[in-house]
């Protein structure tokens, strides 16, 4: 997928499941492959908002409760920072706090990518 020069294959909408014993499961949609559909599930770390799978660490670096979460994932090759909105629109808020949290992690805010303009899959 090319969205403006940057290619990421990571770029696709996602939900985020909880599931009942408090490990995650992330859907992920791939419109631009046939609407294929990629499950990946995150272990429970010892610590509260930390999850883990085999090749990353996923942090709950901020949240709301209500309307969004901002999710910090590391890997040995990269750095990601997504928000996660209930509405298909983060907010304004939702964009300010995810940008000054980037700026913080020295993550550039100018190779921000908004998945609600990528397009989706039929449900």
């Amino acid at each position: 997928m090319n969205l403006g020069g940057l290619t990421n294959p990571n770029s696709h909408p996602q939900t985020v499941e909880i599931l009942e014993d408090g490990d995650l499961v992330v859907h992920i949609e791939m419109p631009e492959e046939n609407c294929q559909k990629k499950w990946v599930w995150l272990s429970q770390g010892n610590q509260p908002g930390v999850f883990t799978t085999k090749h990353s660490t996923v942090y709950i670096a901020e949240t709301d409760y209500d309307t969004y979460a901002i999710l910090y994932a590391e890997t040995p090759h990269q750095k990601v920072l997504h928000l996660n909105a209930r509405e298909p629109e983060a907010s304004d808020e939702a964009r300010g706090r995810f940008n000054h949290l980037a700026t913080t992690l020295g993550l550039p805010i100018d190779r921000t990518i908004y998945l609600t303009k990528v397009g989706s899959c039929p449900q």
